[in-house]
């Protein structure tokens, strides 16, 4: 499947962005990618996002010409999932237990099967008394237990909910929504349209989700061809800036900024890292090399002109070491009081260790470790211990040169990643004609660009509505 990376004209987009470093004078002051505000930048803007609905729109067609144009309406018993798949897909659904061990096999547990979904009409939105999570309830260790490879296990419907109400309401349908997506991720997309033939699945309620109204909506499979979509375009965008490429190791004094320090990556890497639903990011994670569930703890600073003042305790030494180095403008401490972590204020390191609690080993710096301590008197089950309490013997970062994708020595993995971003987005698409829904990618690219890109003085990109369908 082509990508289209190197045929899109990311030249005559960039072209009307310029970088400007925090020290610079516009307003508030952030080390970004700003618009120049050039006449033609509306028409040239708009052209990049219908060149790219196009291409992706070739690719969506020719993916979905390699399935067939019907499939007959699977039996509820029926087993969706075959044992391969079902191990193949286990490590990811694995991570949505959480708390409880499960253990990677294909699970033979028949006497599970009878706990099904339960069709109550009766449902009230404001019968928080009652539990409707459909009998769920795990009977064995299985990640993936036999009732959940069954058809009728893809046909729990969505529920309205209260606050604080939607694992009790939709935790059964919310875990078979992550199955779903986690086939999507691995590339099982014929499986997913055979389930989108029954006229019962309702994966169309599922596109944008919100556990309550009082939070975003990020339970819903939109977050899988999102995330995708925007660190395609701002990976793509980053390469057209080689002077913001500098090596980590090779900062200079004064501070040199790189693309890392910009508050369009920064943000990027924390949306697609610190997503509520565990599916849509993990392959994110693992690119990004940042710990799962990274800290969600985000800046409650007040007096922040004053850092002895009320607030201060809870700065990481690394950020008021930061401090010490540059001092903020009063732009700047306000943008922190308002929006918490101040992306595109503090250099990326500050910004990693607030919000990864560790970082990765790569699989070679793993197998270095575990040769050495081999290599000792050590027992081998002392052994795993140490790999253990080291954090050696969980995941592993995907890039050679962590927390810098543009290295060149991550060109290739690179090229991989953003494959791989393109792939979800196609199969997403086909998904989602399977639903009787689409994906307006014009519209989205637009969207993103105009809330995440904007003029020295926050001037949004002129929005052309007769354009945008």
């Amino acid at each position: 499947m082509a990508q289209h990376t190197e045929t899109l004209n990311w030249d005559t987009l960039t072209s009307h962005f310029e970088y400007r470093p925090l020290d610079h004078t516009s307003t508030p002051r952030a080390s970004n990618l700003y618009l120049r505000l050039a006449p033609n930048q509306t028409t040239d803007i708009y052209s990049f996002a219908t060149e790219f609905a196009y291409k992706i729109a070739v690719d969506i067609k020719a993916e979905r010409q390699k399935y067939p144009e019907k499939y007959q309406r699977p039996k509820e018993d029926d087993y969706l999932l075959d044992d391969a798949t079902a191990l193949k897909i286990s490590p990811t659904v694995q991570r949505l237990h959480y708390q409880r061990k499960t253990e990677i096999r294909a699970c033979t547990h028949h006497d599970d099967e009878d706990t099904r979904f339960s069709r109550d009409d009766g449902y009230s939105y404001y019968d928080s008394g009652r539990s409707f999570s459909d009998g769920f309830e795990f009977n064995c260790d299985c990640a993936l237990p036999l009732r959940e490879r069954k058809v009728h296990a893809f046909l729990r419907q969505y529920r309205q909910n209260g606050c604080y109400m939607f694992e009790r309401v939709n935790g059964a349908a919310t875990f078979n929504m992550n199955v779903t997506m986690a086939l999507l991720v691995h590339g099982e997309l014929d499986l997913v349209l055979r389930i989108c033939s029954h006229p019962d699945v309702d994966y169309q309620y599922w596109r944008e989700v919100q556990q309550c109204q009082c939070v975003g909506a990020e339970e819903g499979w939109d977050q899988l061809y999102r995330l995708a979509l925007r660190a395609y375009l701002v990976l793509n965008i980053m390469r057209q800036f080689p002077k913001l490429r500098v090596p980590g190791p090779k900062r200079t004094t004064p501070y040199t900024e790189t693309y890392r320090d910009t508050k369009l990556y920064q943000e990027i890497v924390y949306e697609c890292t610190n997503l509520e639903a565990e599916v849509p990011g993990l392959s994110h994670y693992y690119f990004f090399g940042m710990t799962e569930k990274t800290s969600k703890t985000v800046f409650q600073r007040r007096n922040m002109a004053k850092m002895n003042g009320p607030g201060a305790h809870l700065l990481p030494p690394s950020f008021l070491n930061f401090l010490d180095r540059t001092p903020m403008s009063p732009q700047a401490i306000a943008f922190l009081g308002e929006y918490g972590f101040p992306y595109g204020h503090a250099p990326f390191e500050v910004f990693r260790d607030e919000f990864s609690e560790s970082s990765l080993p790569h699989e070679t710096e793993r197998e270095e470790v575990c040769h050495l301590l081999r290599s000792t008197v050590l027992p081998e089950e002392l052994v795993i211990q140490v790999m253990d309490e080291a954090g050696y013997n969980g995941r592993t970062r995907q890039l050679l040169v962590a927390h810098d994708p543009l290295a060149e020595e991550n060109a290739t993995i690179l090229d991989h990643y953003l494959a791989e971003c393109w792939r979800i987005m196609v199969q997403c698409s086909v998904f989602a004609h399977g639903l009787g829904e689409d994906i307006k990618w014009k519209q989205e690219v637009i969207w993103f660009l105009r809330h995440n890109i904007r003029g020295p003085e926050g001037q949004l990109l002129e929005y052309v509505g007769s354009e945008m369908s």
